[in-house]
């Protein structure tokens, strides 16, 4: 692709200062928002080495309800969000995992 117009290109500092683009001290679960819930729950988690994240849910039993999330990352902030309509009430564990790193975290359903 040739291209013979002149163009400018403005580079925010808000990106540099960002802390999205900035490696995470610490592998953890940051929030996961509401708990309790009824509908859907956000989760924002950090990860700290490049690979492969999976995200868990299981009942206090130690039974796996469901795979909320299982992809490649690469470290950093990420968030995503899961709808449990299909579970029924009561006391959850969500499991993030990244490599030979595994944190729990307990939830409540209600409905």
């Amino acid at each position: 692709v040739e291209c013979t117009q002149r163009f400018s290109l403005f580079l925010s500092s808000l990106f540099a200062d960002d802390q999205l683009f900035q490696v995470p001290n610490n592998f953890e679960i940051q929030s996961i928002y509401p708990n309790p819930f009824n509908a859907s729950i956000s989760i924002k988690f950090s990860v700290i080495a490049e690979g492969k994240v999976s995200i868990r849910l299981v009942d206090i039993s130690g039974r796996g309800v469901c795979e909320i999330f299982n992809r490649h990352l690469f470290p950093g902030i990420h968030q995503t969000a899961w709808k449990g309509t299909d579970i029924s009430s009561g006391i959850y564990f969500l499991i993030l995992q990244s490599g030979d790193r595994i944190l729990s975290s307990k939830l409540l359903h209600i409905r």
